[in-house]
């Protein structure tokens, strides 16, 4: 009982330790000129793989890759900063898949493997698919891909839950 307690407590601080602030890079001011949020991650290369909706949004690290425009232009691009909403602003090369026919796997990539600043938006209101009337927005997250060499959006996707 002894030895699991102590793996416990031992397992508890590394994840402490490796999810804490210190390790996240901050902005120095927001775009809009407000003071600087000590949750936001602006102009951080992902170093493991990321996948969203399902593995169907793959995000891979990029060593050594080069954006031809900063973080904060990406953000921009993407909507900026929105009350209560700080987003990720986070540098690889994406993947975006959707089913289809003529592959062998099912699927079409929409982006393949383009170097993205890859915004994502963890308390958005998404607006609710086929509800007729007036229904309220759903949270969820949003993720706005910008071209990291051109500025360009390349669209935006939403998901409910985390």
């Amino acid at each position: 009982m002894l030895v699991r307690t102590l793996i416990a407590t031992f397992v508890t601080g590394l994840c402490l330790t490796a999810c804490s602030s210190s390790h996240h890079q901050t902005a120095p001011t927001s775009p809009r000129g407000t003071a600087p949020t000590p949750t936001t991650t602006i102009g951080r290369a992902v170093s493991v793989v990321m996948r969203f909706r399902a593995g169907m949004m793959e995000l891979d690290p990029s060593p050594g890759a080069t954006p031809a425009i900063s973080a904060a232009r990406a953000l921009r691009a993407a909507g900026g900063e929105q009350p209560g909403n700080v987003p990720d602003v986070l540098l690889g090369r994406l993947t975006v898949s959707d089913y289809g026919t003529g592959s062998t796997s099912g699927f079409h990539p929409l982006v393949d493997h383009r170097l993205v600043w890859f915004v994502l938006y963890h308390h958005a209101k998404l607006k609710q698919r086929g509800c007729h009337g007036a229904c309220p927005p759903i949270d969820g997250t949003e993720a706005v891909p910008v071209d990291a060499n051109t500025g360009e959006s390349l669209g935006d996707w939403g998901w409910s839950g985390a």
